[in-house]
């Protein structure tokens, strides 16, 4: 009897865990949509705010990450002590009583789903990055071309790299 408590005690703890890990990734979704207004805005500051607030809540997701495998370790232990690897959430919920299994299972749904978004919108983050990078570039680019007198074009379509190592750009008044 004392293990069946020990077990309803560590799966509700998983649950737990579960939950606390779909809030984190809505939680870094809503950060990636301020990141992405901001790139949008090319507010420097408020895009060096999001990362702060973005690497905290990767640090979080990793440590609950953590704890939700050892807790998936432990359960695993406890239904079959003979298993030679920690089961994943699937398998492990298909070894737990209802309605445990069924919360758990669902919990899970829930983690894919919320985790699907936080990589989408993170690529789309990454994309608007690059797109910022290249056309900072270009201004650069620009700028170093009419410094050093050149507008002539190599090519691959760039101004050549002599033509902008030639001069520097003052940009105090």
């Amino acid at each position: 009897m004392q293990q069946s408590i020990t077990l309803e005690k560590a799966t509700g703890e998983l649950e737990a865990v579960l939950r606390e890990l779909c809030e984190a990734h809505l939680r870094m979704s809503a950060l990636l949509a301020d990141k992405l207004g901001a790139l949008r805005r090319a507010d420097h500051k408020a895009v060096a705010a999001s990362l702060g607030m973005e690497n905290q809540q990767v640090q979080l997701i990793g440590e609950l990450e953590k704890r939700r495998l050892t807790l998936a370790a432990l359960l695993t232990q406890m239904i079959e002590p003979s298993a030679k690897a920690p089961w994943r959430l699937t398998e492990l919920a298909q070894h737990l009583a209802e309605p445990a299994r069924g919360r758990v299972l669902a919990l899970r749904a829930q983690m894919v789903t919320t985790m699907q978004k936080v990589q989408k919108e993170s690529a789309v983050t990454r994309r608007a990055s690059e797109e910022l990078v290249r056309h900072m570039q270009g201004l650069m680019r620009s700028v170093t071309s009419s410094v050093s007198g050149a507008s002539v074009y190599g090519r691959s379509g760039q101004p050549p790299r002599a033509a902008m190592a030639l001069s520097t750009f003052e940009t105090r008044a």
